[in-house]
């Protein structure tokens, strides 16, 4: 099946709809832009999007993406913009799609800190645990993209900005560029916690083991600990104290912010790759030992009775219990919620 390509330069905003339905094969049954449901599998140009979807890469070794029947979104590089079917066998494909393209420049109007290219490119996995259910009707769109923070006092409460994993969830998403190990944190995963009443060891922890790698095959976990003998907070328990927290996702509170006040205009904006005003959990690749990681996952460190099995004890013997575990389990909003990475 014959492919469209157009050149986009980065910062661009770019908008495809496409309709009409395509046959993978002689004998297989029609279908539409977003594809078949199914995974392609091992041979197609993008073996974990579904099969039959529209598809989109920027340039040649840029890594595919799901284009469906509609997409917006940022252009991550200069390059030619390739749209095709996933399949791993065109011979015998039929029919097609109708695709309307329309590219804005935007490079001027978006700034650097904020465009795709710095974060989340697609989930490759997601294993929802026990409660989950808030934000699934919204992904991949909630997690794509930079975050929408809202700092020490108030939580973002958006399901078009936040994804429930329940407990002992995790996720597995690919970069939109790679992550270099240099001086200092490598990058940053943003999670929802705030402080109760603006107290700093009254804190809505809601913790997440993080792991990386560079092949999607090998994976490295980061090094954690939880301080079941450090400060308490006003509960008297050490689950609320962001310090007892080492080496965890979903401590520190979410300030960054592209666009505060939704208006569009990015002067007021909290910078999500400055990290002495972004927030977030910053981590170094040099602590797993890796130059570089295309992908990150994230696993919800779980609930002892509330979903038996999916706890996390640490190399102390220690149960990691987090800030979210005090409170009753409210369907959909349990588990790690997971924001944005960059």
């Amino acid at each position: 099946m014959d492919g469209l390509a157009f050149d986009v330069s980065l910062g661009d905003l770019v908008t495809i709809e496409a309709t009409g339905t395509a046959t993978l094969s002689d004998d297989s049954d029609p279908n539409g832009p977003d594809g078949t449901g199914d995974s392609c599998g091992v041979g197609c140009t993008a073996p974990t999007l579904p099969r039959g979807a529209l598809i989109g890469r920027v340039g040649e070794a840029g890594t595919p993406f799901f284009v469906g029947a509609s997409y917006d979104g940022v252009g991550a590089a200069n390059g030619t913009l390739h749209l095709i079917v996933n399949d791993d066998d065109y011979a015998d494909n039929g029919g097609g799609f109708d695709v309307t393209i329309s590219v804005e420049p935007g490079g001027d109007t978006v700034p650097a800190s904020c465009r795709d290219e710095n974060f989340i490119l697609q989930i490759i996995d997601v294993d929802f645990g026990a409660l989950a259910g808030f934000g699934e009707d919204e992904q991949p769109d909630n997690i794509l993209g930079p975050p929408a923070g809202k700092g020490d006092y108030a939580s973002q409460a958006s399901q078009k900005e936040l994804l429930s994993l329940g407990e002992g969830g995790r996720i597995t998403v690919k970069m939109a560029r790679e992550i270099v190990d240099g001086p200092g944190p490598d990058f940053v995963v943003f999670e929802n916690v705030l402080y109760w009443g603006g107290d700093p060891l009254n804190a809505y922890t809601d913790t997440a083991l993080v792991e990386v790698s560079a092949d999607g095959q090998t994976w490295k976990r980061f090094p954690f600990d939880f301080v079941a003998e450090g400060p308490t907070g006003p509960q008297g328990l050490p689950d609320t104290v962001p310090e007892n927290f080492i080496g965890f996702a979903g401590v520190t509170p979410t300030y960054a912010n592209c666009d505060p006040n939704g208006d569009g205009d990015f002067a007021d904006m909290v910078d999500p790759l400055d990290l002495s005003v972004s927030g977030g959990d910053p981590f170094d690749l040099a602590d797993v030992g890796l130059s570089n990681a295309s992908y990150v996952r994230l696993i919800d460190t779980g609930h002892i009775e509330r979903a038996p099995g999916t706890e996390v004890y640490d190399d102390d013997g220690d149960l990691v219990s987090d800030g979210g575990n005090l409170l009753p389990a409210y369907q959909g909003f349990r588990g790690s919620t997971w924001t944005r990475s960059v």
